[in-house]
């Protein structure tokens, strides 16, 4: 192995040394000082000497230097950027770039000095520019468009002219211009220098330079990790050298493609730094190199490429072997005990650790285990700055001075402890490496203060996180040994319960367990969180599985596919059946609370006694105990009773959530402190909320944190309407009893947090038409949860009669009655809107007291319905009523609302002739095709060769028969059959003369399809609006649909706006950016227009046009459906370009491809679409036969997966719907063949929905796809249901997958 040679330094003059020699280089020392760095020059790697060297040549003329390098080598680069600095005796001030570095994190900050006065501190590069020192500016890419230039002008000219009057001029003129001007001068000596490190964008992800900040800058390629510097290692060298190559070659090609999207992670500093203590060179790779583990870190599939090239040098891993074993208050299986034992071994070695696995999976436990007992805790959210991570603004509460408070992790800094950073993954991009690069691979710190901070010996981080592109940043990679903590293995579960919570019933919840991952959704798989919950409530006498798993699904709000998947785990669904018909009845009994079940007590907890606030009790006297609410009050009773002390209360709007976590309290008397989180909610509006008294910065507690140290119940209302971000908190508090306050105080369960603290959080169901965030996806499983689900009729019902008490009772229950269809069809996707016992409340409390005769429930309905004046929905809503014998609703809503709405639009009723006609024999011989004469009788033909129109028979064009050039039905009778016999019988030359005058007669149709006549369109417009509240259903879904990239969000450290509650101190020092205001994150590295285009989904319809379509039109109608599926699509998306960019392509014997409507450009008006939909028809009718509809699917996904981004992070897909009528066994096509094709493509979720079938073949057809991809519609009105289910599978519109 070949080995560079050292450098070689030289000092010039041995008397008075005032000058440095590296290489041909050769430039001036500078007087040292505080901030000089030590130890650089020594650990710089032998590679970097002509780095070095160049430097000091840019050095010697006078430049500035730009460091180039990949994100995941960036120690190299700030290595010799600090080693220069020490070379030539300079002080070094550093400043870590990040998205939130701001003009005050360049110039100068203002601070409070007491008494109401400010006095300005100056930031690194004027305290640089003063000293002539070395300004190395860390990650140029990460900075927001526009801040940089602040230090163009000290650069260029070296001047810059600072907020406090104060004129940052050269040495050389300083003596000129104090003769001329008043303004105070500071000199920059010659000797400042700024050194910048960046990446270039692309390949790498961030911001291009400004071309006036990179022209100002000599740039210099620093040069790559070589394998020659890893200790004696073969093995790891060649697998290092194929790693190498291979980045090489996907850095080359995403430059070439403009594209940011690619993993670069390979860090040599990192590997060489764990190869050190770590022999296997595996392990070495697996902790350094995110992408050899793929899905486990980085929540991906794994680079393929790399972990080829890894097993070619070092063989096939070894399969995990070994069962799972007890540690404690843990269990760990094989892989686990293995990832523990490498963690701790790591941390001991010096290495800071990332520990990164699914929600629930036992990471925080773990991360206990690692780290010392002594740790401290750095809870992550996405609003942390990286000057947050390091300190945060405070003042001296008895002189009103600002001050900087440290965090968590300078505390352990300083105290050399351990400190967990949970939550890793929610920062910001680019925060984490702004703010702790340097700390972890130097173990130094530049504070936000101005001061410099060295780590006490035995510093250590723990990072917990779930996969996912925040480890891809190679920057963040290189700082961390990693390791994958999967959940347990399958073979571990029952052992597991069964140790961890003894005397439930571990076998059975393992079974449900393993089904959970078996079926690979994420929705519906049962964290370790979740499974110990369950065990428990097994264990505390609960003796059925499957309600306790619904519930810790929350399956009742998942989508129908999932919510199938959750029965088909259980023999049965009698626990089901039992629950429905159970009476439940709560009540106060002395000193307890007692809920009882068909009168037997179920569960007992005590009362609270009368507290310090009994204004804070709450009391309903206008409660109506129905058997619904009482059900959902003994649920509380019951988790209290089990131990659970934090709840998440789900449910649609209306139901009664804070009805019966009222009446519960009220019952316990229990105090009550109550929150309504929205869009604008912050961690500080959660927790403690900062102000300003007298120039002192103090913090009120939020009702969170009153509750918490009080011991009263803190109810969280409308949490799915906070920001993700800010509700992810209540996880720490709940799942790790630990939750650190925004004034430095941390709450902790089991020290202050008093014991008869509890949480209830109340949230709206997820998914269309609710508007909240994924609440439960992302810390719903620490949760304890309960579904308040819409009320059965009976319950419905004696709520009426409370509130409308004179109405007839039969009038009661038809309402109600009413209402809960209107909510099946909202569940079936045929409404939009879901009608909840509130909006029906509503109705009976307006019968109540204005009810008559002449108006009645039209009337009262006008009040809800109102809402829907313009949508075609409200005619469906209509006739429920008219259809529960409430008359002539339809025409008293329209009088109603006259005026304010357009004419209801009629009805038209489709009819199809069903059946066949039967066998038919031809009466005639075979002669040459032709079309035939009309007969205008209309009167039927079979078995002849005359009229066109007929069918079983000869040459002429028609239905049924054999040799006729093409299809032609007279739209009245049923046609007649010939044998397959009788067809082959049609010679070769008569079969081409056919397809000939077929071929002339489909270019005369298309031609003639160019116009449009008046009946046509009275055509387009009976289809229409037959499935006009289809179009509207779905086209409203398809619009609200999420992308949450591009959902607005807050926006700080901004001129103007909402003064920002975390900048407080910086407000009243002076400083400008203090502001926040709501706008679309700036992205990275694409241009606005770009960013746009980059998100629309693919979405391309297979329409089925084989000459069978036309065939069998009159037999079961499957051409009317073909053509209203492809008309809901289109005017579904109409308006929605921005969103979506969809394809129609048909399919039949004679081709794979028919575009119909191409990619970009959509019809743009109801003529174009008539075209269309003529088009597929002329298509059927005239086309060859056959069935190439396997052919035409793995086209589609196969043009569709090459149209570029899918984000895997969010795991959006482009779409593939393949209509057919399952013809497959005419012409021997194998339904396997159908599944295969439908799984060609990762990137793209297809699906196959039969419109016809030939006996029960659809349904066999269905049976072999893959489970969720095959649907059955041989009904018109199933299609918006069909299509709704297809796209909340692919993640189009929200299902509750996201919860």
């Amino acid at each position: 192995m070949r080995r560079t040679a050292p450098m070689l330094l030289r000092h010039l003059s041995s008397d008075s040394v005032d000058s440095v020699r590296v290489g041909r280089a050769v430039t001036r020392l500078r007087n040292g000082g505080d901030f000089k760095p030590v130890g650089a020059l020594a650990t710089l790697p032998p590679r970097l000497g002509a780095t070095l060297e160049w430097l000091c040549q840019k050095d010697a003329l006078g430049q500035d230097a730009l460091l180039i390098c990949a994100p995941a080598e960036r120690a190299r680069a700030r290595r010799a950027a600090f080693a220069f600095a020490e070379l030539v005796n300079a002080e070094a001030y550093y400043v870590g770039v990040s998205p939130d570095t701001a003009e005050a994190d360049l110039r100068q900050r203002r601070e409070l000095t007491g008494g109401g006065s400010a006095a300005w501190s100056d930031a690194a590069p004027v305290r640089a520019a003063l000293a002539g020192g070395v300004l190395i500016l860390d990650g140029l890419e990460r900075a927001e468009r526009n801040v940089l230039p602040t230090l163009n002008n000290l650069l260029e000219n070296r001047e810059l002219a600072l907020d406090d009057g104060r004129r940052l001029v050269p040495e050389w003129r300083l003596a000129q211009l104090r003769e001329e001007v008043d303004v105070p001068l500071l000199p920059v000596p010659q000797t400042f220098r700024v050194i910048a490190l960046a990446s270039p964008a692309p390949p790498f992800t961030g911001r291009a330079l400004d071309p006036p900040l990179r022209s100002r800058l000599q740039a210099h390629v620093v040069p790559s990790f070589d394998v020659d510097e890893l200790p004696p290692h073969e093995d790891l060298a060649a697998a290092c050298a194929a790693l190498l190559e291979i980045e090489r070659n996907n850095a080359v090609a995403a430059a070439a493609s403009r594209s940011s999207d690619t993993t670069f992670a390979f860090s040599g500093t990192a590997i060489k730094r764990v190869a050190r203590h770590a022999s296997d060179a595996r392990a070495v790779l697996e902790r350094c190199y995110p992408p050899l583990a793929g899905r486990y870190l980085l929540g991906k599939a794994v680079s393929k490429d790399a972990v080829e090239a890894v097993d070619r040098v070092l063989g096939a891993p070894a399969a995990d072997e070994g069962a799972g074993r007890a540690d404690g208050a843990l269990w760990l299986s094989a892989t686990q005990s293995r990832a523990l034992a490498a963690a701790q071994s790591d941390l001991k070695n010096g290495e800071h650790v990332a520990l990164v696995g699914p929600a629930g999976g036992g990471k925080s436990i773990m991360a206990a285990r690692v780290a010392p007992a002594a740790a401290r805790l750095q809870t992550c959210h996405k609003d942390l700055t990286a000057r947050d991570l390091l300190q945060s603004r405070a003042t001296d509460p008895a002189t009103g001075a600002s001050t900087w408070r440290d965090g968590p992790i300078i505390e352990a800094m300083r105290a050399g402890s351990s400190v967990i950073l949970d939550g890793a993954h929610r920062l910001q991009r680019g925060v984490l490496a702004a703010a702790l690069s340097r700390a972890l691979h130097d173990g130094i710190v530049d504070l936000p203060d101005g001061s410099r901070l060295e780590a006490a010996e035995g510093f250590r981080v723990v990072a917990v996180a779930e996969p996912g592109a925040w480890l891809g940043d190679g920057d963040v990679a290189a700082c961390f040994s990693s390791h994958a903590v999967p959940e347990w293995a399958d073979d571990d579960i029952e052992a597991a319960l069964a140790h961890l919570v003894p005397g439930c019933d571990a076998r059975a919840l393992a079974a449900v367990a393993r089904r959970s991952r078996e079926d690979g959704d994420a929705a519906t798989r049962l964290s370790i969180r979740s499974l110990l919950r369950v065990a428990r409530r097994l264990a505390a006498g609960e003796a059925d599985v499957k309600p306790l798993v619904e519930e810790a699904l929350m399956a009742a709000f998942l989508p129908r596919r999932l919510r199938d998947k959750v029965d088909d785990w259980f023999a049965s669904s009698s626990d089901e059946e039992v629950e429905a018909t159970a009476a439940w009845t709560v009540a106060g009994e002395d000193v307890s609370v007692v809920a009882r079940r068909d009168g037997a007590t179920a569960a007992t907890v005590a009362m609270r006694g009368r507290g310090r606030a009994p204004e804070l009790v709450p009391s309903l006297p206008n409660y109506v105990p129905t058997r619904a609410a009482e059900a959902a009050v003994a649920a509380l009773v019951q988790l209290e009773a089990a131990g659970e002390r934090a709840v998440l209360v789900l449910g649609n709007q209306g139901v009664g959530k804070n009805v019966a976590v009222d009446r519960y309290l009220s019952l316990c008397g229990a105090e009550r402190e109550y929150s309504q989180l929205h869009r604008d909610s912050t961690v500080s509006s959660l927790t403690a909320t900062p102000t300003l008294e007298d120039g002192i910065l103090r913090h009120e507690d939020a009702p969170l944190v009153r509750a918490a140290l009080h011991g009263r119940v803190c109810v969280l209302d409308e949490a799915d309407k906070a920001p993700t971000e800010v509700t992810v908190l209540l996880k720490a508090l709940v799942a790790d009893g630990v939750l650190p306050l925004p004034d430095g105080r941390i709450l902790r369960v089991g020290d202050n947090v008093h014991a008869d603290f509890r949480l209830v959080v109340l949230a709206n169901r997820p998914g269309y038409p609710f508007h909240g965030n994924a609440l439960f996806r992302e810390c719903g499983d620490a949760f304890a949860g309960l579904v308040v689900d819409n009320p059965d009729v009976d319950s419905e019902v004696a709520l009426l009669e409370d509130v409308a008490p004179s109405r007839p009772h039969d009038e009661r229950r038809r309402l109600a009655c009413a209402f809960a269809e209107l909510r099946a069809r909202h569940e079936t996707g045929s409404l939009a809107y879901p009608f909840s016992m509130r909006e029906c409340a509503a109705v009976a409390r307006h019968l109540e007291l204005y009810g008559s005769e002449d108006e009645g429930v039209g009337d009262a309905l006008a009040n809800v319905l109102a809402h829907d004046a313009y949508a075609p929905q409200r005619a469906m809503v209509a006739a429920v009523f008219e259809a529960h014998g409430f008359e002539g609703v339809a025409d008293k809503l329209q009088r109603k609302l006259d005026g304010i709405v357009p004419s209801m639009a009629y009805d038209v009723e489709y009819t199809s002739i069903k059946g066949s006609g039967g066998a038919s024999v031809p009466r005639t011989g075979l002669s040459a095709p032709k079309f035939g004469k009309v007969d205008p009788s209309g009167n039927p033909h079979v078995g002849g060769n005359t009229w066109a129109g007929g069918s079983g028979g000869s040459d002429t064009a028609g239905l049924g028969g054999r040799g006729g050039p093409y299809r032609l039905w007279d739209g009245k009778h049923v046609p007649h059959q010939v044998s397959d016999e009788a067809k082959a019988e049609v010679s070769e030359a008569a079969r081409a003369e056919g397809r000939r005058q077929a071929q002339i007669a489909h270019k005369k149709r298309l031609e003639e399809i160019e116009g449009m006549t008046e009946n046509e369109w009275d055509t387009y417009k009976g289809m229409l609006d037959r499935i006009a509240p289809h179009v509207a259903s779905l086209r409203e879904q398809l619009g609200a649909a999420k992308d949450r990239k591009s959902e607005r969000t807050w926006l700080r450290r901004r001129s103007d706006g909402e003064l920002d509650d975390d900048r407080l101190v910086d407000g009243a020092a002076g400083e400008r950016l203090v502001f926040k205001r709501r706008g679309k994150p700036d992205p990275l590295d694409r241009k606005p227009t770009e960013e746009d285009e980059f998100r629309k989904r693919t979405l391309l319809f297979l329409v089925d046009v084989s000459g069978s379509m036309y065939r069998f039109q009159m037999m079961d109608g499957r051409l009317a459906r073909m053509l209203e599926a492809t008309m809901l699509v289109m005017e579904a998306l109409e308006g929605l370009e921005g969103k979506y960019e969809y394809a129609i392509r048909g399919h039949s014997g004679e081709s794979d491809g028919v575009e119909f409507v191409e990619f970009g450009q959509p019809p743009s008006n109801r003529g174009e679409r008539l075209k269309v939909l003529q088009r597929m028809v002329a298509h059927s009718q005239f086309c060859d036969t056959g069935d190439r509809t396997i052919e035409a699917t793995r086209r589609a996904i196969s043009d569709v997966s090459a149209r570029g981004f899918v984000d895997d992070e969010e795991e959006r897909k482009h779409l593939v719907v393949a209509l057919s009528d399952a013809n497959f066994s005419r012409y021997g096509l194998d339904p396997r063949w159908w599944a295969e094709a439908l799984s060609d493509s990762d990137a793209v979720d297809a699906h196959a929905v039969m419109v016809g079938s030939i006996a029960d073949e659809a349904s066999l057809v269905a049976g072999a796809l893959p489970r969720g991809r095959g649907h059955v519609c041989f009904d018109a009105d199933e299609l918006p249901v069909v299509f709704k289910r297809i796209l909340q599978h692919a993640r189009i519109i929200d299902d509750g997958e996201e919860m």
